[in-house]
C-alpha cells in the first residue's frame, strides 16, 4: 500500500534531500541536477531568510540594470536573464566547491567528505553579487544604504560570521 501512495504523490514530496542537496557523491553518481537544486534548497529557515536578505539588494539592481540592456526594456526578458545568471552562478559555486574540497580532502574523499551534503543559495548569491560588482565596479546600490557594491559585499560576507553558533550568538532562530 505505501507503494500506491508513493505513486500518487507529486515528485518533489518524494525527493528526499540525497537527490536534491550537493554533494560529491551526487556529482560522482551522475545526477547532475544538483549543480541547481542544491541553490533552490535551504538547511533551516534562519539559513533560507539570511541567504533571502543577501540576495535582495543585488537582485533588484541586477534585474534593472539587464531589463534596460535587453531589446525594448522587456522585464520578462530581463528577469528571464537575471534567472540565468542565477542559476549559472549558482551552478559554477557549487562546481568550484567540489574541485576545492576534492582536492583539499586528498585520502579522506573517499572515505568521508564526499558524502558531505550542502544547500542553500549562497553561491548563486555570491556569484550574482560579484557578477553585479564586476559588470558596474562603480555602481551604488540604493537599497544597500548607498554604499558601494564591494563595501556592501564586504560586510554582508563578514559579518554573518558573527552571527551563527560558531560564536555563540545565533540572532537568527526560528
Amino acid at each position: 500500500k505505501t507503494s500506491e501512495t508513493a505513486k500518487h504523490m507529486p515528485v518533489l514530496k518524494r525527493l528526499n534531500s540525497e537527490e536534491l542537496h550537493f554533494s560529491g557523491n551526487a556529482v560522482e553518481s551522475s545526477k547532475p541536477w544538483v549543480f541547481v537544486t542544491a541553490s533552490l534548497t535551504h538547511a533551516s529557515h534562519s539559513h533560507i531568510v539570511n541567504n533571502m536578505l543577501m540576495m535582495i539588494p543585488p537582485m533588484i539592481v541586477a534585474e534593472k540594470d539587464l531589463t534596460s540592456r535587453v531589446a525594448g526594456g522587456s522585464t520578462v526578458g530581463g528577469a528571464t536573464l537575471l534567472v540565468a545568471v542565477y542559476v549559472i552562478t549558482g551552478a559554477v559555486g557549487w562546481l568550484a566547491s567540489y574541485v576545492h574540497v576534492k582536492a583539499k580532502s586528498g585520502d579522506m574523499w573517499d572515505i568521508a567528505m564526499k558524502f558531505s551534503s550542502s544547500c542553500g543559495s549562497s553561491p548563486a548569491t555570491y556569484g550574482l553579487a560579484f557578477f553585479l560588482a564586476a559588470a558596474r565596479p562603480c555602481a551604488k546600490i540604493e537599497s544597500t544604504f548607498l554604499l558601494p557594491p564591494w563595501l556592501w559585499l564586504a560586510l554582508v560576507w563578514m559579518l554573518p560570521i558573527f552571527f551563527g553558533t560558531r560564536y555563540g550568538l545565533d540572532v537568527l532562530f526560528f
